[in-house]
């Protein structure tokens, strides 16, 4: 039990030890600056929030506009769908007259 105890604690001090030095290469590499200063990465650190949380707002902003879109074009949908219907019972009634006229000249005749 205690071997197994202790593997996993050499494990997992392992990973995060190869985390954080992934994490200061990468940093190193797409800042250009060795060694690393704190304040700049915790600088970083509140720029990247602050970009993150500006993207939620733009990322918002365009899904309200999506979903304003989409109801207006329901509504036209909606619209036009009312208007093709009406335009049907018209053409409907146009053509029932038309059959009466036709009967109707038929028995003058």
């Amino acid at each position: 039990m205690r071997n197994f105890i202790s593997e996993i604690l050499k494990k997992l001090i392992s990973t995060i030890l190869f985390a954080a030095i992934m994490f200061v290469i990468s940093y190193c590499l797409i800042t250009g600056e060795f060694p690393p200063k704190i304040e700049n990465m915790k600088k970083g650190l509140q720029n990247m929030q602050t970009q993150f949380q500006q993207l939620k707002k733009i990322q918002e902003n365009q899904l309200a506009k999506l979903s304003q879109a989409a109801v207006q074009t329901s509504d036209i949908a909606a619209t036009d769908q009312a208007e093709i219907k009406y335009q049907q019972a018209l053409l409907d009634k146009i053509k029932d007259l038309e059959a009466r006229i036709a009967r109707l000249e038929s028995k003058t005749q």
